[in-house]
């Protein structure tokens, strides 16, 4: 988990392919499924969603919040172990 800064041109779909490379490498499981969840305003909706996530039964899938803030906004909050975040400088639709 943890922010993982990320340029607006699609850099962050390359951020998220090595990652689940790098845990197939280490021989770590791979998520069944990965939620995006694009954001601007890290606020009680997105917390809101995130326990959600946790709540569910089913808990092979990892979450990618990508924080188009430009404000890193996503770093004052307590995320899910299985949550990672990737950072834009400014909002990239």
């Amino acid at each position: 988990t943890g922010a993982v800064p990320a340029r607006a041109d699609g850099g962050g779909r390359q951020i998220a392919a090595r990652s689940l490379k790098r845990r197939y490498n280490q021989g770590l499981p791979v998520p069944g499924t990965t939620i995006v969840i694009p954001t601007l305003q890290a606020g009680p909706l997105l917390q809101a969603c995130l326990a959600s996530l946790e709540a569910q039964t089913r808990r092979d899938f990892e979450i990618i919040i990508v924080d188009n803030s430009g404000k890193a906004l996503t770093r004052q909050l307590t995320l899910p172990r299985n949550a990672g975040v990737i950072e834009n400088e400014r909002n990239a639709g």
